[in-house]
């Protein structure tokens, strides 16, 4: 390999991220120059028939069902009006199959938007920030900031990935001097959607 370049001076904190939750994929790409095809890039444009098990195209479809519940009782959610708007995002199939698909989906999700409703206060905000580490620039944006907690959302089990992007997000805050705490509202001993405090 050619010798390296100087390390830069200016880092954005998705690229850090990046780094800590899959530092081969991180080498291959800023190293050797190699880019893996990811999840969105291998998706076919057809109709889906069955949900996707994993990826990105299940964050996405498991996210808008929970933003569609927060807040909302179940019995005064228009599954029909939620169902037609996945269905237009080529998230679910149409007709029948679908709409079981979306219940089976409901039934997931429904116990955190629950939780995190409970937990909530007020609307999220969306901090920007620099910081100055020995030399280098770190800058970017802290989401679901809110006055009382960081929140921090995980459908399925908190491995690594997410547990270091959270924490990561976390410090960033203690850097900023924000004494919040991290609450993360994922799968727990106590049932699907308690809420978790981190560190």
């Amino acid at each position: 390999l050619p010798a390296m370049e100087p390390p830069e001076q200016d880092l954005p904190l998705a690229q850090l991220r990046g780094f800590l939750c899959d530092p081969a994929k991180a080498f291959l790409r800023q190293r050797m120059q190699v880019r893996l095809p990811d999840d969105a890039d291998s998706a076919e444009d057809i109709e889906p028939l069955a949900l996707p098990s994993r990826g990105l195209q299940r964050q996405q479809l498991q996210r808008a069902v929970f933003d569609a519940c927060v807040g909302v009782d179940a019995v005064d959610l228009d599954t029909s009006d939620l169902h037609a708007a996945l269905r237009s995002r080529a998230l679910l199939p149409s007709g029948p199959l679908g709409r079981q698909q979306l219940d089976a989906l409901l039934d997931d999700v429904r116990p955190f938007a629950d939780a995190f409703g409970r937990w909530r206060s007020g609307d999220a905000q969306v901090r920007a920030f620099e910081l100055d580490l020995d030399g280098t620039r770190l800058h970017g944006t802290i989401e679901e900031l809110y006055s009382s907690w960081l929140a921090r959302l995980r459908f399925d089990a908190l491995n690594g990935p997410p547990q270091i992007a959270h924490g990561l997000d976390w410090l960033v805050l203690c850097a900023l001097e924000e004494t919040l705490p991290l609450v993360q509202v994922a799968p727990g001993a106590d049932g699907p959607g308690q809420p978790q405090r981190g560190p």
